[in-house]
């Protein structure tokens, strides 16, 4: 039976994501200014700017149509090709590098749903940069997936730490929280532990075995 969220949760999802994307979308308003003032000096540099805002844009909205959204069917599946070009599409903007070592094969809409939230939250570790590694391998019961965050001050913050336990309550989730509580949710939807460890060494790792 799908699990369900509280009304709250989707708000606060909404909220989360807006402010993912007002950045890049004012940046292709602030472009757009620019062109109105007819300045030629400054036409190559509104173009540009509108170019690379509404392209990051683009590449957000394609990611979050998949892993928040009901992109495709629920008993579709998705290549680890296309799930990889979504994160690369996510972290575009250079302040975290993805370390993808490839491989083929596919999941279902659900595991690809969890793994585009492991790569978010991952990232969501990183405060000062670093990188997001991707591993995984194909074993009889499944797909196993291992996400790493390494960098400057990698941690996993105390409320996203809260948000991910089994002690959460709606009262302890905000917009910066959210992902946490949701990506738990979609596991719980797979029956799947998503286990998450907190390195002191500057390193987060999620970890997850997806249903064959």
């Amino acid at each position: 039976m799908p699990v369900l969220v509280d009304l709250k949760v989707t708000e606060l999802v909404c909220s989360r994501l807006c402010h993912d994307l007002i950045s890049p979308v004012g940046a292709v308003n602030s472009g757009i200014e620019l062109l109105e003032e007819g300045d030629i000096a400054l036409r190559e540099e509104a173009l540009g700017l509108v170019g690379r805002s509404g392209d990051m844009a683009a590449r957000r909205l394609s990611f979050y149509r998949l892993a928040f959204g009901f992109a495709g069917s629920a008993e579709g599946t998705h290549s680890l090709t296309d799930i990889r070009k979504l994160a690369e599409g996510l972290l575009s903007d250079g302040k975290v590098e993805l370390d993808w070592p490839g491989g083929e094969g596919s999941v279902s809409r659900g595991g690809a749903r969890l793994m585009l939230n492991m790569i978010q939250l991952a990232s969501d570790c990183l405060p000062s940069g670093g990188k997001v590694s991707v591993q995984f391998g194909f074993l009889e019961e499944g797909l196993g997936v291992a996400i790493s965050a390494r960098g400057n001050k990698a941690r996993l913050r105390d409320d996203l730490k809260l948000a991910m336990s089994a002690e959460a309550t709606l009262d302890d989730l905000t917009a910066r929280n959210v992902q946490g509580y949701f990506a738990q949710r979609l596991a719980e939807e797979l029956n799947v532990s998503l286990e998450v460890a907190d390195d002191p060494d500057d390193e987060v790792r999620l970890a997850a075995l997806l249903p064959a």
